[in-house]
Parts: C-alpha cells; sequence; structure tokens
C-alpha cells in the first residue's frame, strides 16, 4: 500500500478543511471540492517539493468527472 499523503480534506460539513499532518500550522478551507483540491495542490508544490500525490487524486478525479459527463 502507498505511503498516504500528508495532506488532507475534510469534507464534513460545508465548509472543506484542507490540512497538513507535517505542517500543522497551515490549514485552508474552501466551499467547493474543486477549489480545495487547487489548494491542497498548492501547498504540494510549495512544502512537499517532489511529492505529487495530490496532483495526481486531483488529475484522477478530474478524469472520472469528465468520464461520468461523457456517459
Amino acid at each position: 500500500m502507498p505511503n498516504p499523503s500528508p495532506i488532507k480534506l475534510d469534507c464534513s460539513a460545508a465548509l472543506i478543511v484542507i490540512y497538513c499532518t507535517e505542517h500543522p500550522w497551515w490549514r485552508a478551507s474552501r466551499f467547493v471540492k474543486d477549489d480545495a483540491w487547487d489548494a491542497a495542490c498548492a501547498h504540494e508544490e510549495r512544502e512537499h517539493t517532489g511529492d505529487d500525490r495530490q496532483r495526481h487524486a486531483r488529475t484522477v478525479r478530474q478524469e472520472r468527472a469528465r468520464h461520468a459527463a461523457h456517459s
């Protein structure tokens, strides 16, 4: 099993909270899940150089959404 990303999205409420288990002082919040993924990717690019798990997860999510829209 691959190592899980330290960046997490808490979607349990209307406001999505993005946080990082390796940087407990960093938090972001968004109302839309796509915007939350963008914030997670931005943090990953700034603070976790070379780690692309959030970008990969966002790409997979976008591809699934495109596929569902065309089905």
